[in-house]
């Protein structure tokens, strides 16, 4: 990337070629809260949201985006969502384990789509998710 903006200014220091793609290649934005997805629609090739469940990505990820994305003559981005998964017989394990992923719970965004996937505080347990 080697950008020039009225407020950003990045260059990629190292070489940026990914070796089988097609130039370009995409650039996917881990954005969740609105600011970041209205950006990365105008901006970004895509979306990276994390630990958003079923509930949340059409409305409140999905048509931010694709609105902004429209507003300024982009095609509508691609969306990738990470959700962590487990398949185990160690149930117990697997929930201590999750246990220790508490900390997005105080991060606003995180916080806002685990909100918004009905998971969280008071949305079950976080071995549930």
């Amino acid at each position: 990337m080697d950008f020039h903006g009225e407020t950003l200014t990045a260059a990629v220091p190292l070489p940026a070629a990914v070796a089988g793609a097609r130039p370009p290649v995409p650039i996917l934005v881990a954005a969740m809260g609105p600011q970041a997805v209205r950006v990365t629609g105008e901006l970004a090739d895509g979306v990276l949201p994390f630990l958003v469940g079923p509930g949340a990505p059409a409305e409140h990820i999905v048509a931010p985006l694709t609105a902004a994305a429209g507003r300024a003559g982009r095609p509508a981005p691609r969306v990738t969502v990470l959700v962590p998964g487990v398949v185990t017989a160690d149930l117990d394990t697997a929930r201590a384990a999750a246990a220790q992923t508490s900390f997005y719970d105080d991060i606003p965004s995180y916080a806002r789509v685990i909100a918004l996937s009905g998971a969280g505080a008071g949305g079950g347990s976080r071995g549930d998710r």
